[in-house]
């Protein structure tokens, strides 16, 4: 709940005064996918160093390959709904 309410009073602040609910879920939607990319960022860190060591079990791989395919799509998904 604090996300959301400090996503909304961070529109507010912009001068957005709508307090359209849309907004502040997107706000806080926003917020929550930036703390999983930093996740994700620090998961591959540890991944990489796991590759680089004594190797990935095929548990591990497989992980790493769906995270992979899920990422792959977002990404592709995200690229199409661009539009400015």
């Amino acid at each position: 709940m604090a996300a959301a309410k400090r996503a909304k009073d961070d529109a507010a602040g912009r001068g957005d005064r709508s307090d359209s609910s849309a907004t502040v879920e997107a706000l806080h939607l926003i917020t929550a996918m930036r703390a999983d990319v930093e996740a994700l960022v620090i998961y591959l860190d540890a991944e990489e160093r796991a590759a680089k060591g004594r190797g990935l079990s095929p548990k591990r791989l497989a992980r790493l390959r769906l995270v992979s395919d899920d990422l792959r799509s977002a990404h592709g998904f995200v690229a199409k709904s661009v539009k400015g």
